[in-house]
């Protein structure tokens, strides 16, 4: 009887760490939080194409890091030099050798309006708990102005909790592939328990 037990326990153990999905109310909370902050929140501000209202969800005076990957995403040598921004003024971006984020966004607004762009649509896929920050596992479509899907993407965000509230402290983007599931570790990822279910269902 006990080996039944502990062959059971063994059991869910494994299943466990083979399937990460969420369940506890803490899991279910965060998830909720993050979804709504980038999938509806961060995505209807930067549709907005207002450079404030992206600037909002970068640390405030704080060094933001951008890396974005080529089509070789899995060589060592796949991504450009990092783009080393600050969310701060001017005067303290340029003491840091940094690009103040808020020309960044001018400049990048700038570029999607020649692009005839309209809005982002995000989906997350998946989070990840480190000590300092989470991971948030993500993929977006941008449509142009006759609501037709010219750019997607997928991204891989790091944010931090500063004082209550969630903050990107880093991005790393790539291009639209399967392929960056196994660079960004997304088995080990937490998913919606809907698609644990559905591929249990396929």
């Amino acid at each position: 009887m006990y080996r039944c037990v502990f062959l059971s326990f063994l059991l869910n153990i494994s299943l466990s760490f083979g399937n990460p999905k969420l369940g506890s109310k803490n899991d279910d909370a965060l998830w909720k939080v993050i979804e709504k902050k980038i999938a509806v929140d961060y995505a209807s501000d930067f549709s907005s194409q207002d450079p404030e209202r992206f600037i909002k969800y970068f640390a405030p005076n704080s060094k933001i890091d951008v890396y974005q990957y080529g089509k070789d995403i899995l060589s060592e040598h796949s991504h450009s030099k990092p783009m080393r921004f600050y969310n701060g003024n001017v005067f303290s971006s340029l003491i840091r050798f940094r690009i103040p984020i808020a020309l960044m966004a001018k400049t990048l607004f700038r570029r999607l309006k020649k692009q005839n762009y309209k809005e982002s649509k995000i989906d997350l896929l998946g989070l990840t708990i480190e000590n300092n920050f989470i991971g948030a596992y993500i993929r977006y479509d941008r449509l142009n102005k006759d609501n037709i899907v010219y750019y997607s993407a997928r991204g891989y965000y790091k944010l931090k909790k500063i004082f209550g509230v969630w903050y990107i402290i880093e991005m790393n983007t790539y291009r639209d592939s399967e392929a960056v599931n196994a660079l960004v570790g997304y088995e080990r990822m937490m998913k919606p328990v809907f698609d644990v279910d559905k591929k249990l269902i396929d």
